[in-house]
């Protein structure tokens, strides 16, 4: 997959040129070739936090922060901290044991954002 997937799905994100949809948006982000990203764990996170076409899921919106931010991501490390000031201590355990148990897709694994 190519940077064309997670800029398409930002555009059904944001509703740029095609419906507005967070279903589809997460799709593209979630896409297995794509989860080793840092825009596109990012963009999941975003998607848990805030519920867009996933449920809400605090906890799994910090743990792929936590991934992205990991990648030296800019907005993912501000979101991260935003979001672990929320979080319980147990959440916030849960999250980077979910981080630490995630294996990225291996076409992706050396590719940084």
């Amino acid at each position: 997959m190519s940077d064309a997937q997670l800029n398409l799905g930002l555009c059904y994100l944001r509703g740029l040129e095609c419906p507005n949809s967070p279903e589809q948006a997460v799709q593209c982000s979630a896409s297995p070739p794509r989860a080793g990203d840092a825009s596109a764990q990012n963009n999941l996170g975003i998607g848990y936090e805030n519920g867009s076409g996933v449920a809400r899921d605090p906890v799994e919106a910090a743990k792929w922060y936590l991934l992205a931010a990991g990648r030296s991501h800019s907005q993912a490390i501000t979101n991260r901290d935003r979001l672990l000031l929320k979080l319980t201590s147990a959440e916030a355990s849960e999250a980077q044991k979910r981080a630490a148990a995630f294996v990225p897709h291996p076409s992706e694994q050396d590719h940084d954002n």
